[in-house]
């Protein structure tokens, strides 16, 4: 088991039910955020072992402009090389 894991844990669907619910609350994610201010989304795909990289930088290019970065997404169907991620910058209150 590799010491520093690309991915820590995670949940495959077994069926199209369950795919709906678990997209379902990955498209809430931005709603929740905007209950802390101004959300501000940000598609972009990158491969999968920058998606750290790629959170964190943005978290120092905005520094303390925004409240929080938050970065999340899912591995791209089925290609394992690159991702789709979202970032969200919730504005100072």
């Amino acid at each position: 088991m590799e010491e520093n894991p690309l991915i820590n844990s995670g949940t495959i669907s077994q069926n199209e039910s369950q795919f709906a619910s678990l997209w379902g609350f990955r498209e809430l994610i931005p709603e929740s955020a905007s209950k802390e201010g101004k959300v501000y989304k940000y598609d972009v795909s990158v491969p999968v072992g920058t998606f750290v990289e790629v959170v964190d930088k943005v978290r120092a290019r905005v520094g303390d402009k925004v409240k929080e970065v938050v970065g999340y997404g899912h591995v791209g169907d089925g290609e394992f090389q690159s991702a789709h991620y979202t970032h969200i910058c919730t504005n100072q209150p």
